[in-house]
């Protein structure tokens, strides 16, 4: 299905591989990855029906790339980023970075320069500059053993990609669907609903311990016909819990006066939770996250309050 890989010489000793149009139009409906990539490996992980999604993937980043041949490996280069595909068919991004530590900056580049690939880092501190540099050398024009290697390495690793974060959100969904009714709807006004929400998805996103146990006793509350004062006390600080703008957060002093029943095992276990947010702003606070330390501070209020109404 392709036609002859032009290899048009590019300076620096590079080789830019451009697959001709019509031979990725037919590509991208053709479903035998074996022939395709040329390789048992990569047809055996996948199944007809995802296949022609990763082909046009690999395909699509292999169109205008450079290669070359590295000692044992490959090198590739798109878009101002470079990766390296070793023997066994790992993967290895580099990418161009920033960073400052203490007022110096550190900046990080790649480049290949003749047959060498380049690592370069810039030093800047108080108006000097110093530049260290790694250089692999070696390099050399790259084939269609070297394009096929680079395809089946990116293929695998798109799929690899691909399933982590399949695992990564089962997983999260798993977290939510282990708190029973976190997901229910319990008809107990805009407040809870927003602090439902909030506690639902530090779950689901951070798997944040604090948030679920914030929602497994906001379940709790729901369920036990708790007044007014206490749910909406309760849902301040559990919004406040989940770094919402104090704007957007009813004001404590609206919660209406409690006109419920006391519940001691209740109140301690909400008094439990408002214990656990303020030790975590005390720990926000010596790390500098003064912002973070407020919003539990508020959180831990609330939750004093809603417990103080149960005791």
């Amino acid at each position: 299905f392709f036609s002859p890989l032009e290899h048009m010489s590019q300076p620096q000793g590079s080789a830019l591989l451009t697959i001709p149009a019509d031979s990725l139009a037919k590509a991208m409906t053709f479903l035998d990855w074996q022939q395709l990539m040329r390789t048992r490996t990569v047809s055996q992980l996948l199944d007809t029906a995802v296949r022609r999604s990763y082909a046009q993937r690999v395909l699509e980043s292999l169109r205008e790339a450079q290669l070359w041949s590295a000692g044992t490996g490959v090198l590739m280069a798109s878009e101002g980023r470079f990766l390296f595909v070793d023997p066994n068919g790992k993967v290895t991004r580099y990418h161009p970075s920033q960073s400052s530590v203490e007022g110096e900056l550190y900046t990080t580049d790649f480049y290949v320069h003749e047959d060498q690939f380049c690592e370069c880092l810039t030093i800047r501190s108080h108006g000097e500059s110093e530049d260290k540099r790694e250089v692999h050398s070696g390099l050399g024009p790259a084939g269609d053993a070297e394009y096929w290697a680079v395809a089946e390495a990116l293929g695998k690793d798109a799929l690899a990609v691909d399933e982590a974060k399949q695992r990564e959100e089962d997983a999260a969904e798993a977290r939510v669907a282990a708190i029973e009714g976190a997901s229910e709807g319990y008809a107990l006004g805009a407040n809870f609903e927003c602090a439902q929400r909030g506690l639902v998805h530090r779950v689901r996103r951070y798997g944040d311990a604090e948030a679920e146990q914030l929602l497994r006793t906001l379940v709790a509350l729901a369920t036990a016909d708790a007044s007014r004062a206490v749910v909406e006390a309760y849902a301040i600080g559990c919004r406040h819990a989940c770094f919402e703008s104090a704007a957007s957060v009813p004001p404590l002093d609206g919660v209406p006066g409690h006109d419920g029943p006391k519940d001691p095992g209740l109140a301690e276990r909400i008094a439990a939770r408002a214990s656990a947010l303020l030790q975590s702003s005390e720990v926000q606070e010596s790390a500098d996250a003064m912002q973070n330390a407020r919003c539990l501070r508020r959180a831990a209020d609330a939750l004093s309050k809603a417990a103080g109404f149960l005791a």
